[in-house]
């Protein structure tokens, strides 16, 4: 992808099943981005999260036994998509995401890590009882973006679609696993 081999430092990560991380995840995310692009790793460990940016020049990694766990909670993801693929028929329920570039150059997640939308059969949490549009996150979503990688990664129990990438509206190379 031509960037810099940059790491920022997990300061600020709480392993383990709560509190969020999304504030911390975000914020190595935005400082990246501003110093002109790099990597952010997620170290060992599991970390809960709500909705994430991904930023032009930014890649995510995920170290080996790294696990980003989606929050069970809808109000975590506050990252609205804005693409409208079904036009009328594209449902509120799934604007909402846990990864999220938009209009994006030159962005990856990648590593030999997991991304966990506790969805699936046994720990379904989604949709939350409590919320009437009976929303269901997506797990990893582009738009507009060009020069994107996606590589090396388990993606578990999403709740609804693993990966939506306005197809139109994208560059993509292949996927690989």
């Amino acid at each position: 992808m031509g960037l810099k081999e940059r790491t920022l430092p997990g300061s600020g990560l709480t392993p383990c099943s709560a509190p969020l991380n999304t504030t911390s995840i975000q914020t190595a995310i935005d400082a990246c981005h501003d110093a002109g692009g790099g990597m952010v790793t997620v170290p060992k460990g599991v970390f809960l999260t709500g909705s994430l940016r991904l930023k032009s020049r930014v890649v995510l990694r995920l170290e080996k036994d790294a696990v980003l766990r989606s929050s069970p909670n809808i109000a975590d993801y506050t990252v609205e998509t804005t693409e409208q693929p079904y036009g009328a028929h594209n449902p509120p329920a799934w604007r909402r995401c846990l990864i999220y570039a938009g209009d994006a150059q030159e962005v990856g997640i990648e590593g030999l890590g997991t991304i966990d939308g506790q969805g699936g059969v046994v720990r379904k949490v989604f949709p939350n009882k409590q919320d009437p549009q009976r929303q269901t996150p997506m797990l990893i979503r582009f738009e507009r973006c060009k020069n994107i990688k996606i590589s090396g990664l388990t993606l578990l129990d999403p709740s609804t679609f693993t990966t939506f990438n306005a197809p139109r509206k994208c560059s993509l190379p292949p996927i690989r696993t």
